[in-house]
């Protein structure tokens, strides 16, 4: 087994985590938003001070999450033109 055998397979597997956390990952980054700026639109309550604070962490977690993201892919899709594995893309869904 060569090393592009074992990064190819290495992205095949990522390639499926990829297309199911970015979604999740915008979700959570989507659902910060909504607590920051607080249920108080929807509701008429008014939102707290830990409500808000909530909600910075999802967004923050939730940027330096697809951060990361797209910097591992960009590894991958470096690597995998390095060693001349043609059959890596970016992630997406096709119909």
């Amino acid at each position: 087994m060569s090393i592009a055998d074992i990064i190819g397979k290495f992205a095949a597997v990522l390639y499926r985590l990829v297309l199911i956390a970015f979604p999740l990952v915008t979700i959570v980054f989507i659902w910060g938003l909504i607590k920051y700026i607080g249920f108080g639109a929807i509701t008429g309550e008014e939102t707290s001070a830990q409500q808000k604070t909530g909600g910075k962490r999802l967004m923050v977690f939730g940027i330096v999450t697809l951060f990361i993201m797209i910097s591992i892919w960009g590894i991958i899709f470096m690597l995998s033109s390095t060693f001349g594995l043609t059959n890596i893309g970016i992630p997406g869904f096709r119909f």
